[in-house]
């Protein structure tokens, strides 16, 4: 199962695109659970070939626990300046 960020996510159109060593994919609301629709989030998912697409599409997508999600947040307990 492939792993990669969120790099985008627009909750109006319900869409988002994954990026990872391999490319990148496209990824709808109905294939990704709600905690990983955030930008950043860190993710794994199954790739789905693109059919008459330019992207493949990303599917089954879900949130990688226990990992930083942005790169941004601080170590539990960290004094943020």
């Amino acid at each position: 199962m492939p792993e990669g960020r969120m790099t985008w996510w627009d909750a109006s159109a319900g869409s988002g695109r994954i990026e990872n060593s391999g490319g990148s994919y496209l990824a709808g609301a109905d294939d990704v659970e709600p905690d990983a629709q955030v930008k950043n989030a860190m993710v794994s998912f199954d790739a789905e070939r693109g059919r008459g697409m330019e992207h493949d599409r990303a599917v089954n997508v879900r949130l990688r626990r226990g990992l930083r999600n942005d790169t941004d947040q601080g170590r539990f307990g960290e004094q943020r300046s």
